[in-house]
C-alpha cells in the first residue's frame, strides 16, 4: 500500500478545474498512473457512514515484485520443460503413489498417450501399449525400493515394441522429497544402451564362437568338455574327441581365393551342424581344423560309425559358385577315459591320431593309440636333438653325381644333407627330414645347406675342381620366407662364386604350397644366372601354367617312373610324355632312381639329358665325391 497522494494517480486533463472528473481510475486489477502505466495491485474496499452519507474506503496494495517473481518462475518452468523436452535421454516425474506428472518426448514419442499418461501407472501404460507383464512389475520393484530405501536406485531394461525393435535401457529412479506437499516424488531417468549392449552381446559371442561359421570356438569347446568329463560318471559310456581339417585345404584356398575358401568352411560348418545333437559340441579352431565332442558313446564301434558318417557328408561336392568342389578329410579320435582323463589330453592324442592318418594316405580316421605316443615320443626326441646338431657340427653335406646322357661324364650333383647323431650314429633322412619341416628347423638346415654347399664350391674352385652346378633342395618354407631370395643372393656373393653353379631344386608341392609368391622369388633369382629345378615331377599336384611362370631349366624325373622303366609300358609312356614336354619348353630333364644299364640306355633313347642313381653312385662325402669325379671324368675321356 502507498503512502502517496491520490493525484499521482490522476491522468492530466484539459478542462476546466472546477469540472467534474468522469475517468476511470482502476483497470481491472492494475492502476494507472498519470503517465499512463500500469500497476498490477491487490484492492480492498469498505463502505462506511460519514456525515449521514455512504463512503467508500479504498486499499490498493503494490504487487509488481510478486508479479514479477511469478513470471521468473513461469518462464523458468518453461526453460527447464524445454531442456527436459529436449534431451536425448527420457525423463519422467511421478507422485508418491508412482503416477506420471511429466514425461518428455523421448520417454513417449506419441503426444497423444503423453496426455493420456497423466495420474496413470506403469501398469496401466503396460496395457495401453500391450508390453509384457514383465515391464511393469519391474519397474514397480526398483520404485518401492527407491522408495523404502530412499537411495538412488539403477537397473537395465529390454523393452520390445510391437515392430520387434528392442531396445536396452539403463534407468534410475531418484526419490526427492516435496517440501510443499511432504510427499515424495521420483524422477525416473532412462539412457538408451542398445549400441553398448549389442557391442557387449558381439564381444561375448566373439569369445566363444567363431565369427565365420557360428560354431563354438576353441574356448567354449574347452568349457563343455571341461564340464562333460567332471559330469561323465558313467563307467558304461565313454566320451569321443574328434579333430580332422580338410586335406590339402591351402592349395584350394591359394588355387580358388580366400573368399571360395571362406565359403567352404562355412559350408563344412553348417553340415556338421546338421548331424549335431543338443549335447553334441561342434567347434572350429581355426584355419581348417574342427573338433566335435560326442558324450554317452556306447563303444569304441558307435564312436567308428559316427566319424565314417562325418567323413561322407563331408566328401560330397560342394557347390560354390558355379562349380562342385570334392573334398576329404583326415580325422583322428581319443576316447576317454582310455586315452586321456583332461580336454587338454584327449585334443593332443587326437591329433596325434589325425597325423597318423594323413601319413595312412588322408581321407580316413584313426583311433589314438600307445604305439602313436611312443612315435610322439620319438618324434620330440629327434626333434629336440635335431636343434643341437647344427650348434654341434652334427650335419654334412654328402653329393650324388649327375652324369650326362651326351658326354658320359659328370655334369653336376645333387647336395644331400646326412646326419651322424653323436649316440645313435647316423640317422635315416627319412626320420628327421618330415621332423624338421613340422617343427620348422628346416629353414635353419636350408640356410646351413645353401652356406656349406657355397663354401665347398669355392674351395673346390680353388682346387681348380670341374666348374658344374651343384643343386641344393628347397623347402616350402624357406620359399614363404619374404627375403629368402635375397638370403640366396647374398650367400653367393659372400662366398664369390657363379650363380650358374647353384641350381635350386624345389618339388612340385613346395611350389604349390605359395605359387605365387614362388614365382616372385624365382625371377629375382633367375635375373641373377641361378637354374631351377623341379624335383619329382609328375606325382604332385601341379598347374602347368604355373611351372611356365617359373620358368624352371629342369625338370627331374620321379625316381617311382624309372624302377620299373624297362618292364612296364605305362611307365616308358610316361617318362616320353614328360621329357616331351620338358624339350617343347627349352627345359633339360634328369631321370633320378637309375640303377641298371637299360634304364639308362631306355632313357637316352627318349631324350632324357641327365641321369641319377646307384647305377653310377650312391650319396658320397665330399672327399669322396671329389675322388670319383676325377677318376669318372677320367675314364670317360679314355673310352
Amino acid at each position: 500500500m502507498w503512502h502517496k497522494e491520490f493525484s499521482f494517480f490522476m491522468p492530466p486533463v484539459e478542462v476546466d478545474e472546477d469540472e467534474e472528473f468522469q475517468g476511470n481510475l482502476i483497470e481491472s486489477t492494475a492502476l494507472k498512473t498519470k503517465s499512463g502505466h500500469l500497476i498490477p495491485t491487490e484492492s480492498s474496499f469498505r463502505l462506511f457512514p460519514v456525515n449521514g452519507k455512504m463512503a467508500i474506503w479504498a486499499t490498493f496494495r503494490d504487487i509488481t515484485e510478486r508479479k514479477r517473481s511469478q513470471e521468473q518462475v513461469r518462464n523458468q518452468k518453461a526453460f527447464y520443460e524445454f531442456i527436459l523436452d529436449n534431451l536425448d535421454s527420457d525423463i519422467a516425474v511421478l507422485n508418491s503413489n508412482f503416477q506420471y506428472e511429466y514425461t518428455n518426448p523421448v520417454f513417449l514419442s506419441n503426444m497423444d498417450i503423453r496426455k493420456w499418461l497423466f495420474k496413470k501407472t506403469d501398469l496401466e501404460l503396460a496395457e495401453r501399449l500391450e508390453l509384457p507383464a514383465e515391464f511393469h512389475e519391474k519397474r514397480k520393484k526398483y520404485l518401492e525400493i527407491a522408495a523404502k530405501e530412499n537411495q538412488i536406485v539403477e537397473f537395465e531394461e529390454l523393452i520390445q515394441d510391437s515392430n520387434d525393435k528392442v531396445t536396452y535401457l539403463l534407468r534410475k529412479y531418484i526419490p526427492i522429497d516435496d517440501t510443499e506437499t511432504d510427499q515424495k516424488r521420483f524422477i525416473s531417468f532412462g539412457v538408451d544402451i542398445t549400441e553398448r549392449k549389442l557391442s557387449e552381446e558381439r564381444i561375448t559371442y566373439l569369445a566363444y564362437y567363431d565369427a565365420l561359421t557360428g560354431l563354438s570356438n576353441r574356448t567354449l569347446f574347452i568349457d563343455h568338455a571341461n564340464q562333460a568329463l567332471k559330469n561323465h560318471k558313467s563307467t558304461e559310456t565313454l566320451l569321443a574327441f574328434y579333430f580332422f581339417d580338410i586335406d590339402n585345404f591351402k592349395f584350394i584356398n591359394d588355387s580358388l581365393g580366400h573368399t571360395k575358401g571362406d565359403i567352404l568352411l562355412q559350408m563344412v560348418g553348417a553340415r556338421l551342424k546338421r548331424v549335431m545333437t543338443e549335447v553334441d559340441t561342434v567347434a572350429r579352431f581355426g584355419g581348417d581344423e574342427f573338433a566335435i565332442l560326442k558324450v554317452d558313446i556306447p563303444n569304441k564301434s558307435a564312436a567308428a560309425e559316427f566319424a565314417q558318417k562325418i567323413l561322407d557328408i563331408l566328401s560330397q561336392p560342394f557347390h560354390i559358385m558355379g562349380r562342385d568342389l570334392f573334398t576329404t578329410i583326415s580325422m583322428g579320435i581319443a576316447l576317454s577315459p582310455n586315452d586321456g582323463v583332461s580336454s587338454s589330453e584327449l585334443l593332443k592324442n587326437a591329433d596325434m591320431a589325425m597325423y597318423k592318418a594323413k601319413e595312412l594316405g588322408r581321407n580316413n580316421y584313426k583311433f589314438y593309440t600307445n604305439e602313436l605316443i611312443l612315435r610322439s615320443e620319438k618324434r620330440l626326441y629327434i626333434e629336440n636333438s635335431l636343434r643341437k646338431a647344427i650348434q654341434n657340427e652334427e650335419l654334412v653335406l654328402f653329393f650324388q653325381p649327375k652324369i650326362s646322357t651326351l658326354t658320359n661324364q659328370v655334369c653336376g650333383a645333387e647336395a644331400l644333407i646326412r646326419w651322424k647323431h653323436p649316440e645313435r650314429g647316423w640317422v635315416p633322412p627319412v626320420e628327421f627330414i618330415p621332423v624338421a619341416e613340422d617343427s620348422g628347423i628346416i629353414e635353419r638346415i636350408g640356410d646351413w645347406v645353401l652356406e656349406e654347399a657355397c663354401r665347398l664350391k669355392k674351395q673346390w674352385k680353388l682346387q681348380k675342381f670341374p666348374a658344374f652346378p651343384v643343386s641344393i633342395n628347397v623347402s616350402g618354407k624357406q620359399l614363404a620366407r619374404a627375403n629368402w631370395s635375397h638370403r640366396v643372393q647374398s650367400t653367393i656373393l659372400q662366398y664369390n662364386i657363379d650363380p650358374e653353379e647353384i641350381e635350386l631344386e624345389l618339388t612340385e608341392s613346395s611350389i604349390m604350397e605359395n605359387p605365387e609368391k614362388s614365382i616372385e622369388a624365382f625371377e629375382y633369382l633367375s635375373g641373377l644366372g641361378i637354374k631351377v629345378s623341379i624335383d619329382d615331377f609328375g606325382t604332385g599336384y601341379s598347374s602347368l601354367s604355373y611351372l611356365k611362370k617359373i620358368n624352371a631349366d629342369v625338370l627331374k624325373i620321379d625316381r617311382s617312373f624309372v624302377i620299373d622303366l624297362e618292364l612296364n609300358e605305362d611307365d616308358r609312356a610316361i617318362c616320353k610324355a614328360i621329357i616331351n614336354m620338358a624339350h617343347s619348353l627349352g627345359m633339360e630333364v634328369i631321370a633320378e632312381g637309375v640303377e641298371n644299364v637299360a634304364q639308362r640306355d631306355l632313357l637316352h633313347d627318349l631324350g632324357c639329358h641327365m641321369i641319377q642313381g646307384y647305377l653310377y653312385s650312391k650319396p658320397l662325402p665330399a672327399e669322396d665325391f671329389v675322388v670319383f669325379v676325377q677318376k669318372f671324368n677320367e675314364s670317360a675321356k679314355t673310352k
